[in-house]
């Protein structure tokens, strides 16, 4: 159309087809101007209906396309998940294997000596003093593990389902540090050391924050197989932070585990199986980060390890005491 528009306006007279200029009445030549102006309007509408198709088509390619995209995504993304799961499925099941064992030491403990004290009392025989001694020793101690142990599993399932709470009041951490110390009931040739202040308060929740240290001294003298000593080191950073480090002189953890040893199960499936649940510094971390704080593992100066928590300035206090 737009060429013939062209055409028409270079010339100054336009003659029309013969089938038109063979007409002679008025009202044929009307009536066949009209016919054409009727086509040519329904060849619009078709060409437009055609248009409109068109690009409905394109439309619907390109709605296609983008299902298909969405598709391929999920696909990958179930693929994933299924790896996840598969992933999952195989730590849950080391997990278990571990703690089935880490459970049944001081069960079995527990079970030997009960029925070797039912048997001389249904004998009816005097169970000597330091036997009956020797025996509630050991009871209370696996007793204590054992308390140990499902108090960790329920903390990582109060972790995991996102109600594990503080309650941060003033402390004295020192007293927390002592106490946590004094748990320690290790045979091995070890010494612990405290390097800090006499007295160092601080905004945390007392039994969670015990519940740290005790963590990070379990994993020190766990870490240290042969001795050594342990140091617990506490301060206040000139912003008015709280610092606290435990280092050992064990085994190390290679740069590129530092950050896999926060994880759960972590021990219970890693290359370097220690026994334990691979529980303890996963909840210390949440718990440190209940707090405000960081933890992180820093390379000491000799052989060994060195775990440091950070608590941001709002948790200090003002330094008090001298140095310990």
């Amino acid at each position: 159309g737009k060429p013939m528009g062209q055409i028409c306006d270079a010339h100054a007279r336009v003659i029309p087809a013969e089938s038109y200029t063979s007409l002679i009445d008025e009202g044929e030549r009307l009536c066949a101007v009209t016919l054409l102006q009727q086509k040519a309007q329904s060849l619009e509408t078709v060409i437009e209906e055609h248009r409109k198709a068109q690009l409905s088509l394109e439309r619907s390619e390109a709605e296609l396309a983008d299902v298909l995209a969405e598709h391929k995504r999920m696909e990958q993304v179930l693929r994933e998940r299924n790896q996840e799961l598969r992933e999952a499925g195989a730590a849950r099941d080391e997990f278990l294997s571990v703690a089935a064992h880490e459970l049944k030491t001081p069960v079995t403990s527990l079970q030997g000596f009960v029925q070797l004290l039912l048997r001389d009392a249904r004998r009816q025989r005097e169970i000597a003093p330091e036997r009956l001694t020797s025996a509630l020793d050991t009871v209370e101690l696996q007793t204590g593990k054992l308390t140990h142990l499902v108090a960790r599993l329920l903390d990582t399932a109060q972790i995991e389902a996102g109600k594990l709470r503080i309650e941060p009041v003033r402390t004295d951490l020192v007293v927390l540090v002592q106490a946590a110390l004094a748990r320690q009931h290790d045979g091995a040739n070890r010494a612990f050391v405290f390097d800090g202040p006499a007295h160092l308060e601080a905004m945390v929740d007392p039994i969670r924050f015990e519940q740290v240290i005790i963590h990070l001294l379990d994993n020190a003298v766990k870490c240290s197989p042969d001795g050594g000593s342990v140091t617990v080191g506490l301060g206040q950073s000139d912003d008015g932070g709280i610092r606290l480090s435990v280092t050992d002189q064990g085994v190390g953890v290679p740069p590129d585990e530092r950050e896999d040893v926060f994880e759960r199960f972590h021990e219970a499936h890693g290359r370097r199986h220690l026994s334990g649940l691979g529980l303890g510094l996963y909840i210390a971390r949440q718990i440190v980060e209940l707090h405000g704080g960081l933890v992180r593992i820093e390379e000491p100066e000799h052989r060994g390890s060195r775990f440091v928590v950070t608590l941001p300035p709002s948790a200090g206090g003002a330094p008090t005491g001298p140095a310990a």
